[in-house]
């Protein structure tokens, strides 16, 4: 086993995920909204059943930023 291993650029892999998982939550939320004109005939669902997809979405995606933030905020002391 070597004595000097490469360092892990975990710094990176933060960075990476800090990016990408705000951005497919951003997709995910527009894209019901894009396709609700195809996916409302076809499921048979009415506007307003759409907007409470969207609003559940955006709720659930808030409600788990409180643990996010607890899990993730440095203690002190």
């Amino acid at each position: 086993m070597p004595l000097f291993r490469r360092p892990v650029r975990i710094r990176w892999w933060i960075f990476a995920f800090t990016l990408a998982f705000p951005t497919l939550s951003y997709i995910q939320r527009l894209s019901v909204q894009d396709l609700a004109g195809t996916v409302m005939p076809a499921l048979h669902v009415s506007q307003l059943q759409i907007g409470w997809l969207a609003t559940s979405f955006t709720a659930a995606y808030a409600l788990a930023q409180i643990p996010d933030g607890i899990v993730c905020t440095p203690r002190r002391g």
